[in-house]
């Protein structure tokens, strides 16, 4: 699995905000080992040679959009992503958009997966 730089913005449908609540989100992100989470919405996960920084923007008690970066494998991206994504209950996760900030190209997240990850 490759280890590639990322600089993106996360959005819900069409470029909407996300179905989960800042509140939902920052309590999962608080209980992941390696994850520090602030109250204002920022968070960096770290791991062995990966990292990952994060702000969530929320207005209303919506998610209006996430901004992250650092670098990781496909694998760490993807525990992220459910995270973020998974609504509180179970049901079934946001399709999120993927803005590419340097390229300011807008992806669905399957397609942003296999351009950035394309060995995996």
């Amino acid at each position: 699995m490759t280890q590639s730089p990322l600089h993106v913005y996360l959005y819900g449908p069409d470029g909407g905000p996300l179905a989960s609540r800042f509140e939902d989100v920052s309590d999962r992100l608080s209980q992941i080992d390696r994850l520090h989470m602030e109250l204002d919405g920022s968070f960096v996960w770290v791991g062995p040679n990966w990292q990952l920084d994060g702000m969530i923007y929320d207005h209303a008690d919506r998610i209006r959009y996430i901004d992250l970066k650092g670098h990781c494998h496909l694998q760490q991206w993807q525990a992220m992503i459910r995270w973020i994504a998974e609504p509180m209950g179970g049901g079934p996760a946001d399709p999120l958009t993927v803005w590419v900030v340097h390229g300011q190209v807008l992806h669905d997240l399957q397609s942003f997966e296999a351009i950035q990850w394309p060995q995996s």
